[in-house]
């Protein structure tokens, strides 16, 4: 690696804004980049799953801090970046907090996550082959992930008795993976895709009348998943090899899907007032009310056995997205509220009471129906 230090303002500015503004002040500029090179010997997947740093551009890491308005650049008066393991690496992060004393505020800040998990275990069945093909057999939940987030809030004349605040969050979770099914008295390996987004948008306000302040935020978070699963390649003999009263359960299709939404509008608020110099008194409330609703979609052939139902069947079916009696909603609501008293009658005595109260209730109603096809 080589760190490059930069005193000229130009340069930092083409790193943040993009500007071509050009100013004589110099600012504290940090940033130290490369490229890492990686040669390995054993397995990727155990380096993966303990290390994961890769090959290719990396920046290590980069500082910018300044807190004077500068010649032809007033948008800002103070400006803090700093950012880490960005590009080949497998937590990068970068956050931005700027502003302009009195006007606004502006803060960012944004993660990457490479999440991976593989691991092989000795072989599992007769052949001494797994179901790649190799001589161990894969561990039956793995997956390869990115996970992205990153949050803004904007403060509008900071500091005021009324502040104005916006706010967006982004968390996104998507990548194959496998898992196994328990179905028809054996377990079987399935090849999994998930797509997951959690986002909340925010609004509210700050004051702040001298011996009272708080904050006031109303919220709302809208979730999605999507979540495929199929049989992976070869894994149709499942892991139980033994056959039930004679005959071997195996799958030849088994498919399931499952698409989720949630939605969570939240309320939430802060008081703190000096009733005397001597009393302070603070207290906050959050309120949640989520609702959601799943659809599920799943189907199986091959030759399966049901000990409830004491037979052999060949197939299974469900489809909850066409029947009205299968949709599954789910609502929760809950309430969380506090107060607290603290007084100070001497610099080093102090005294204070508190109280929590919190409320939540739910409700969950569902059916299901399924068709069995018995074997011809």
């Amino acid at each position: 690696m080589r760190t490059l230090r930069s005193a000229f303002l130009t340069a930092a500015l083409a790193l943040t804004f993009a500007s071509g503004v050009v100013r004589a002040q110099a600012i504290p500029f940090d940033i130290e980049v490369g490229y890492r090179f990686l040669t390995l010997s054993g397995s990727e997947e155990i380096y993966r799953s303990q290390i994961n740093e890769r090959e290719g551009f990396l920046i290590r890491s980069v500082h910018l801090a300044t807190n004077q308005k500068y010649e032809g650049f007033s948008i800002a008066d103070n400006v803090r970046i700093d950012g880490a393991d960005l590009g080949a690496g497998p937590n990068g992060l970068l956050r931005l907090d700027a502003g302009l004393t009195g006007v606004y505020r502006l803060r960012f800040a944004y993660r990457n996550s490479q999440i991976f998990d593989y691991v092989v275990n000795p072989p599992l069945v007769t052949n001494g082959a797994g179901l790649n093909g190799s001589d161990g057999f894969p561990v039956q939940h793995r997956y390869d992930r990115v996970r992205n987030q990153f949050d803004v809030d904007l403060e509008i004349l900071p500091g005021k008795v009324i502040t104005p605040i916006v706010g967006y969050s982004s968390n996104t979770l998507s990548g194959p993976g496998y898992t196994t099914y328990h179905f028809g008295q054996d377990e079987f390996l399935l090849s999994q895709d998930l797509r997951a987004h959690d986002q909340e948008f925010r609004v509210g306000a700050a004051f702040n009348a001298g011996v009272v302040s708080g904050e006031v935020i109303q919220g709302w978070r809208v979730f999605h998943e999507t979540q495929t699963l199929t049989l992976a390649p070869n894994g149709g003999s499942g892991f139980n090899l033994s056959p039930i009263l004679g005959q071997n359960v195996t799958a030849t299709t088994l498919k399931r899907w499952t698409d989720t939404d949630i939605n969570v509008p939240i309320t939430s608020a802060f008081v703190r007032a000096f009733a005397l110099p001597e009393l302070q008194l603070s207290g906050f409330y959050v309120r949640a009310n989520a609702v959601g609703d799943d659809a599920t979609q799943e189907s199986a052939s091959g030759n399966f056995a049901s000990f409830a139902v004491s037979r052999f069947f060949t197939g299974y079916s469900a489809n909850n997205a066409t029947s009205p009696n299968s949709l599954i909603l789910r609502m929760v609501s809950g309430v969380l509220s506090s107060w607290r008293a603290r007084a100070r009658r001497f610099a080093r005595l102090e005294l204070s009471m508190a109280r929590m109260r919190s409320r939540s209730a739910s409700q969950d109603a569902s059916n299901w129906r399924a068709w069995c096809a018995e074997p011809s």
